[in-house]
């Protein structure tokens, strides 16, 4: 909430921002090389320098080995036959790059490109047939920003003709048909990651009343005709644009075998499914995560769109994302409204929990590049969109830094539909600034993180660290503080020779960096003063006891009521004998030591009793007399 955001999206905003401007064609290290190819004045048996450049890209592409980087600079328009394959040439990566950015790389000749090695394309146009299949064959391919097409293409991060472990692919120019994070006809027997940006499908639009601009793009998280065996990741950023993003593959058999991860921190979707979309009934095998903070998307649905989903499904809306229609945690289902009633054509759903997280900054059904025709089912769901609520679909709405009151009202069909759409959630969950609130593998359970030095309060309980929490109510409200300590509290009595004793210590609760809750005692004869009141993490509060002045009471004054009589003795001898109650609050330390030997005993007992046999009320105070000691008592002594 802190929602976590995965590394790969910083690194897509980097590569969005860097990739945008063409980089200078100079080596810039001795593992890197440059050569030159012009088709029109180039010779093969030349050096390849700028001046000295070769005539075919064959040439220049298997002219260096050992370098960490080729960069292959087109002086003019140069193309490849068929036979060409862009495999191992010695180096750890090829960037084919041109002097101007028209230049176009033809690649034409062959309407199947498999890579096997990293390779980049930068500032050129690259020639190719409509529909052309390219395959990064599991190899980390680039295509940026700089990078145009003369046609749409089909693209994929695994293999053609070969299971592959992992895929990796980056683009960020180009316009496509359809991505995929998987293979051609072939699986991923790991994970499979997607990264797009940039400029990618730039000039198409996401409005589907709009046939001529809308974007016929599809992304999918897994393969065309193939499994993925690990988990799937798609980042989607910078001002690329699509029609739909998928979490799985096309077909009912390309299923992904863990999480689904869909990033969205730019661009342009009309919908995003976070299992299976379109005509697609490919299963998920484990949990969606759609995590959504920029960008502009029409549709979010964390399920599927044409089956079931079993697992769990959660989204996340904060930061500048502006959804511009609806979000729905779970699964969509096809409704026409009749003029008696609504027929509801299927009733998918998501076998497990959905939850759907609102963070402060994000805009909810907002309209915005949103059709009238599209406007109706405008708003905020945490379920299914069906015809009631399933009992094995457990919804959890949750509102983060307190923003529920700003988008309570997104609850629900904002459009006029709230009979027919609703957002079927069994739990509610409105969380303060100072934390995080998430989804939990268990149905009906959250996980609260408090922010570093914060804990959780959630009715009367604190929580400290990240807590799993399991909702007892429909509603749940949860604040983040300072965690409260316990902490010790010490009061110590200083005697008129600069002794300290401690007379009592207590354990008291209370926040971290406030005031103490540390009061001093009522204590007979003492000043008293708070020496340290701030609590930290070792806190021992100190109150120190000083007499007050030596002058003001007789020894004999017990109770200090400036009178020496039998309830004096009565509370002295209460004392001595240790009843409840009869402490430094009801009985002074200082005056009770008659005899002035440090310790009050019987011997203090008897001076007093000694005394008020013998009354002669003293005047009390400054300059009066004094039993002490060293002063004889009449007859007895």
């Amino acid at each position: 909430m802190n929602f976590k955001r995965s590394l790969s999206i910083l690194l897509c905003l980097v590569l969005t921002v860097s990739l945008s401007v063409v980089p200078s064609i100079t080596a810039s290290a001795a593992n890197e090389e440059t050569v030159y190819v012009s088709a029109a004045s180039g010779s093969d048996e030349n050096s390849g320098t700028q001046s000295s450049p070769y005539q075919t890209f064959s040439k220049a592409y298997f002219s260096r080995s050992g370098a960490n980087t080729l960069t292959v600079v087109l002086l003019d328009n140069v193309s490849v036959d068929q036979s060409f394959v862009f495999y191992d040439n010695g180096t750890k990566r090829t960037v084919v790059s041109a002097v101007s950015a028209g230049t176009t790389f033809d690649i034409t000749a062959k309407s199947m490109i498999g890579f096997y090695m990293n390779v980049s394309f930068r500032n050129l146009k690259l020639g190719l047939q409509e529909g052309t299949i390219f395959s990064a064959n599991g190899y980390n391919v680039i295509v940026e920003s700089t990078v145009t097409f003369t046609n749409r293409i089909k693209a994929f991060g695994g293999g053609i003709y070969d299971t592959v472990k992992e895929t990796n692919i980056e683009l960020y120019g180009g316009k496509y048909l359809s991505i995929y994070a998987g293979g051609y006809s072939q699986s991923v027997s790991g994970n499979a990651k997607l990264t797009i940006g940039g400029t990618v499908n730039a000039g198409d639009g996401i409005d589907d009343t709009k046939s001529s601009t809308l974007s016929p793009c599809y992304i999918y998280g897994g393969s065309y005709n193939g499994t993925v065996g690990g988990s799937t990741e798609i980042n989607f950023c910078g001002n690329a644009i699509s029609k739909y993003i998928m979490g799985t593959g096309y077909n009912e058999t390309d299923t992904i075998g863990g999480d689904i991860v869909i990033n969205i921190t730019g661009g342009k979707v009309m919908n995003v499914y976070g299992g299976s979309g379109g005509a697609s009934k490919a299963a998920v095998n484990g949990d969606t995560y759609i995590y959504m903070t920029g960008g502009l998307v029409e549709s979010l649905f964390g399920g599927c769109e044409s089956v079931d989903m079993v697992g769990n499904a959660l989204i996340y809306v904060g930061g500048k994302a502006d959804v511009a229609r609806r979000i729905f945690g779970g699964c969509y289902n096809n409704m026409s409204p009749g003029i008696f009633s609504d027929t509801w054509h299927s009733s998918r759903y998501v076998k497990g929990s959905t939850t759907v997280i609102v963070d402060d900054g994000c805009k909810i059904a907002s309209g915005t590049e949103l059709a009238s025709g599209n406007s109706a089912n405008k708003g905020l769901f945490a379920g299914s969109r069906r015809n009631g609520n399933e009992a094995n679909e457990v919804s959890t709405l949750i509102f983060l830094n307190g923003c529920y009151e700003k988008y309570k009202d997104k609850i629900g069909d904002t459009s006029g539909w709230s009979y027919a759409f609703k957002s079927n959630h069994d739990y509610l969950v409105k969380a303060g600034k100072g934390g995080s609130v998430t989804n939990s593998k268990t149905a009906g359970t959250i996980t609260v993180i408090p922010d570093s030095g914060k804990a959780a309060v959630i009715g009367s309980e604190e929580y400290q660290g990240s807590t799993s929490y399991k909702m007892t109510s429909a509603e749940t409200n949860i604040t983040f503080r300072i965690p409260s300590i316990s902490y010790t509290v010490e009061h110590w009595i200083n005697d008129y020779n600069g002794g300290q004793t401690l007379y009592k210590t207590e354990t008291l609760n209370g926040i971290l960096g406030e005031t103490s809750a540390a009061k001093p005692l009522a204590l007979l004869g003492y000043n008293a003063s708070v020496t340290q009141d701030v609590i930290s993490n070792e806190t021992v509060v100190k109150v120190m006891y000083t007499p007050k002045a030596k002058s003001e009471f007789s020894e004999c004054d017990i109770n200090c009521d400036y009178n020496v009589d039998m309830l004096d003795a009565a509370l002295l001898q209460r004392y001595l004998a240790g009843w409840s109650g009869y402490n430094a609050e009801r009985v002074c330390l200082i005056t009770a030591d008659v005899n002035g030997d440090g310790k009050i005993d019987a011997a203090d007992n008897l001076l007093l009793m000694k005394y008020i046999a013998n009354y002669n009320p003293p005047e009390f105070g400054a300059g009066s007399d004094k039993v002490d000691k060293d002063e004889g008592w009449g007859p007895w002594i």
